[in-house]
């Protein structure tokens, strides 16, 4: 039996050649043995939450990935969106690091609560359906270093419990959801 390794594709070194990036990624890990990549969705690479564009190239890099016989863990989050100092910053954001405030100059923790039970499950719920037809999308990673956002943990709990919980009752047992620590 031949091993298989993973490996994480994080995020491409240019937004505007993000599929292509990808598909030259996923030729490499064919050639070399890898038949599990984790795909980070991020405000500075693929990031299908805001663009419906980029939801049509994750699904051209997932049906990519299906041809080769390499199966995907999906990043949906990333800490990096939620704490307030970084070293990434974009126009147009959803959450101000420096402020520690969504839009609409709402804390993280009401995000957490709020937000984060409604829009939040409606925006990842159009990415489940539209992939949830590829097989080797095996797990849905809601968010990445859980640990490493700048919220109470109480919060955070909750959000994730609560996104667990809304997933569950859409998509059944699908799709596998984990976070990461």
């Amino acid at each position: 039996m031949q091993k298989k390794y993973s490996i994480n594709l994080a995020w491409p070194s240019e937004m505007t050649n993000c599929e292509k990036e990808y598909q030259t990624w996923i030729k490499i890990c064919q050639k070399y043995n890898i038949g599990c990549i984790r795909i980070f969705l991020v405000p500075w690479g693929m990031n299908p939450i805001e663009s419906s564009d980029d939801l049509q190239l994750l699904c051209e890099v997932i049906q990519k990935a299906q041809k080769m016989c390499i199966e995907v863990v999906l990043v949906l989050d990333t800490y990096v969106n939620y704490v307030m100092h970084s070293y990434r910053d974009f126009l147009n954001c959803d959450y101000g690091w420096f402020t520690n405030r969504f839009s609409q100059h709402q804390s993280l923790e009401a995000f957490m609560i709020e937000k984060g039970k409604t829009q939040y499950i409606d925006k990842i719920s159009e990415i489940l359906q539209e992939i949830e037809k590829y097989d080797n999308v095996i797990k849905i990673e809601l968010c990445n270093e859980i640990d490493q956002i700048e919220s109470k943990r109480k919060h955070i709990i909750c959000w994730i419990n609560n996104s667990l919980m809304e997933l569950s009752k859409k998509y059944g047992d699908r799709f596998e959801y984990k976070v990461s620590i």
